[in-house]
């Protein structure tokens, strides 16, 4: 993990003033983070540690431990939070975000990484600011979603092909072309006249994160447009070997009500999602429910069927099929997925990502501290350790290194040293190791 990283993030925070929701930010952010190998990390003026726990990284600042779910390859995470505060009377505050982070390559980009097939996706949030008795009153307007279809070829031009537009669907279909070139160790695309610089690479060169905040007025409006793009570069072969093991999967969905005679498109709700996906060889998988909009919902779980559909993984989840485009380095995918039902006037826009978690031995399991301790006249040593506030705690025991079993209480970290009393022991040599916990479920 270690490394200097770019974080996007699509955030939409809103306000419930009775059956209304107001947005009150939408912002589309892409920002520095290091990691370092001591085990603390920066963002802007923002820092903490950061451990493997259970095959997830712990992000731990003061009041806030982040749960984030990191590929086998390590140059890519995800994760999806919300932020909800009740103000009583059935109004309340939200703010829903979904974070994708690619770890920078300490080499420059080459055109080996760049010839094959990429997809892009986009989802764009967009908002107006109206004057309104001497000030501003900001309304919904719309969300859209686009995939592109990107061939480069090696001889330096592209072509491409619209696949999907909710905001304009005549184009769908669309081809169109240009030239490409690595300058800078950036990756600029000119199609027509239109140059497009492309930059944050993952360090494996299968995946590009982007954000674009955009605003223009007309007349006394201000029409404001935030925008979360990724880049996935398509493997040559997907087998069913490829998929079969876990998976993380985060995103956020967005329902709107429309007005059908084209009065426009009005938040309805936001959710969010952290789930885990066990992806079995017979076509058949297992998703547990690890975060949720519904504190109700965590832990729950459901069947699902998949297959492969050329170099793309689709999951049919209660009769509902969801299309996922996978990276070259087979341990990323992404999805968008879009609903209407102008009977019912509604529409729901799906954004989600999903990584294989890490399975090798020791990376996501290893212990804080590793003790052997051997009995002398019968006493009865104390464990301790520091800790972080807001972490979780708790003693394993083994005598061959092998088998763990859990000894006493789950104990909250402070922030202090905490002290765990052994028991008599059972053999001539144990192991006793601190283990790091997730934090528990909200709700």
């Amino acid at each position: 993990m270690a490394g200097n990283w770019q974080l996007a993030q699509l955030s939409v925070e809103n306000r419930g003033v009775g059956d209304e929701r107001i947005p009150d930010e939408i912002s589309a952010e892409l920002s520095p983070v290091n990691f370092l190998a001591d085990g603390t990390f920066a963002t802007g003026a923002e820092s903490g540690r950061w451990f493997f726990s259970d095959n997830y990284l712990l992000a731990v600042q003061p009041g806030n431990v982040g749960v984030v779910a990191a590929n086998t390859t390590g140059d890519t995470f995800i994760f999806a939070e919300a932020d909800f505060e009740d103000l009583g009377g059935g109004d309340f505050t939200q703010k829903t975000t979904f974070n994708v982070g690619v770890k920078s390559p300490t080499t420059s980009l080459t055109a080996t990484q760049v010839v094959g097939d990429w997809v892009y996706f986009q989802q764009e949030v967009d908002s107006i600011d109206s004057p309104s008795g001497g000030g501003t009153v900001r309304t919904w307007d719309g969300v859209s979603h686009q995939r592109i279809d990107v061939t480069f070829n090696a001889n330096g031009t592209f072509t491409a092909e619209k696949v999907s537009d909710t905001d304009d669907p005549s184009e769908v279909g669309d081809l169109f072309g240009g030239t490409w070139t690595i300058s800078g160790g950036d990756l600029e695309a000119d199609a027509g006249g239109e140059v497009i610089t492309l930059s944050h690479f993952s360090s494996g060169g299968d995946l590009l994160v982007a954000t674009e905040e955009e605003s223009y007025e007309v007349f006394e409006e201000t029409f404001n447009s935030s925008k979360m793009d990724l880049w996935v570069k398509q493997p040559e072969t997907l087998t069913t070997a490829d998929l079969v093991g876990v998976w993380a999967i985060a995103g956020t969905t967005i329902d709107l009500e429309v007005d059908a005679g084209g009065g426009g498109q009005y938040l309805d709700d936001i959710g969010f999602e952290e789930s885990e996906l066990d992806f079995r060889a017979d076509g058949t998988g297992t998703r547990r429910v690890v975060d949720n909009r519904e504190p109700a919902a965590i832990g729950l779980t459901e069947d699902f069927t998949w297959s492969l559909v050329g170099n793309e993984v689709e999951l049919v989840v209660e009769g509902q099929a969801y299309r996922f485009v996978m990276s070259a380095e087979k341990d990323f995918a992404a999805m968008q997925n879009f609903e209407s039902n102008l009977g019912e006037e509604s529409e729901s826009f799906d954004y989600f990502a999903m990584v294989r978690l890490p399975d090798v031995a020791g990376f996501g399991r290893a212990p804080l501290d590793l003790v052997l301790i051997e009995e002398e006249n019968g006493a009865r040593p104390v464990l301790q350790t520091p800790t972080v506030q807001g972490v979780r705690y708790q003693v394993e025991m083994s005598e061959d290194l092998d088998d763990w079993q859990s000894l006493g209480p789950i104990m909250a970290g402070t922030g202090d040293v905490i002290f765990s009393n052994l028991p008599a022991l059972p053999g001539e040599k144990t192991y006793f190791r601190w283990r790091i916990l997730p934090p528990a479920p909200q709700g």
